[in-house]
């Protein structure tokens, strides 16, 4: 934790700096600066910088049966934590640099600049979260509920529930490097905003695999100030693979990865939510659809009651393969996003009935 930590910080430190050298020596030649004017000048400078993050401490408690002995069912442990940079570089150009603090082997997250010369069109290179969906462009610290949905990322279950649970990877990814445009081309009593962005799918820090591109992108309408209504759509091709001998390689043939979304979002009062998605696709010949409904309702105590149910078929064309869970959840929001959750989650994997239930509870601190 500690060696990861101080990698992600030194690597956040070079990138920081690299972006103040690039400001400093692409700025006019100036004639010599009194001290004072220095010190405005530098003032000045650090005003286009900021740094923030948050870490999420957890316990949890899994009842599933079969979780190898030394493994552990219960404990605390960071389950998330980020590091970011951000700052405005020209009038029109920002950057954002995101690392991941919790000893990932792989820590960057998000390193991208940002053009916004043109409104209707702003312009995101490099690595970002991918536009599809809700929750997936959602940052963590941002949940109304402990665990991401399992519709979009099934591989982010708890650490003992991989052990039992049929589920052993996602259906979509969270962040891909590549060039994205979005915008709002229609503001007023009825708003539409885009995001469209071309990848190269085959996940962050990671070089494409092949010689396509993928496409992933998402259109909200919003009738009314209240409700937003969006549909998804992410089409890509991922090479395929052999393994014998312990030892993968590529056959050289590309299959269809494809998924379409639709999504809704209501807030029919300020403190209430109530959100659903559904997802479908296909990973070359296996169907899978799965979708999410949740409601929240933030008390003025600061205290927040969360519900959802979702529902996964990772594979239409088998029977008894369906994941279901219901997760009843509180939130009690100290101050902005610092906060402390607890949740209660009903699970069942009709392919692994040794999945159990799980309790979590979890401290978030965030500045």
């Amino acid at each position: 934790m500690k060696r990861g930590m101080e990698a992600a910080l030194e690597k956040l430190h070079r990138g920081v700096v690299f972006v103040m050298l690039f400001v400093g020596v692409s700025a006019p030649l100036r004639a010599e600066m009194s001290p004072d004017q220095k010190a405005d000048q530098l003032l000045k400078q650090s005003e286009r910088f900021q740094m923030g993050g948050y870490l999420q401490t957890q316990y949890s408690m899994d009842q599933s049966e079969g979780i190898p002995s030394g493994t552990g069912n219960n404990g605390l442990f960071f389950r998330r934590g980020e590091l970011t940079s951000k700052g405005q570089l020209l009038d029109n150009l920002f950057f954002v640099i995101g690392f991941e603090v919790t000893g990932s082997t792989d820590p960057l997250r998000d390193a991208y600049v940002d053009w916004t010369a043109i409104p209707m069109a702003a312009a995101r290179l490099g690595q970002f979260r991918i536009p599809f969906g809700i929750e997936m462009q959602s940052s963590s610290k941002k949940l109304y509920l402990i665990d991401r949905m399992l519709v979009a990322y099934p591989n982010n279950e708890q650490p003992s529930s991989k052990l039992v649970t049929s589920v052993k990877s996602g259906y979509l990814q969270e962040r891909d490097m590549g060039l994205r445009l979005s915008g709002k081309p229609l503001t007023g009593p009825v708003g539409v905003d885009y995001a469209v962005a071309i990848i190269n799918g085959s996940d962050k820090n990671t070089p494409d695999k092949n010689d396509k591109k993928d496409l992933a992108g998402r259109v909200g309408i919003s009738p009314l100030k209240m409700l937003t209504v969006g549909g998804s759509i992410y089409r890509g091709r991922s090479p395929q693979t052999v393994t014998a001998g312990g030892a993968t390689t590529f056959t050289g043939i590309n299959v269809k990865r494809d998924r379409y979304g639709a999504d809704l979002e209501l807030h029919p009062i300020e403190p209430l939510v109530v959100r659903a998605e559904y997802v479908t696709g296909k990973n070359d010949a296996t169907r899978f659809n799965g979708y999410y409904a949740l409601i929240a309702y933030r008390l003025p105590i600061d205290v927040e009651p969360a519900i959802r149910f979702e529902r996964l078929d990772p594979d239409k064309d088998k029977s008894n393969n369906e994941i279901t869970r219901t997760t009843l959840g509180i939130n009690y929001y100290i101050k902005g996003d610092i906060k402390l959750q607890v949740n209660q989650e009903f699970r069942e994997d009709k392919a692994a009935p040794k999945i159990g239930n799980m309790t979590l509870a979890q401290l978030q601190i965030s500045f």
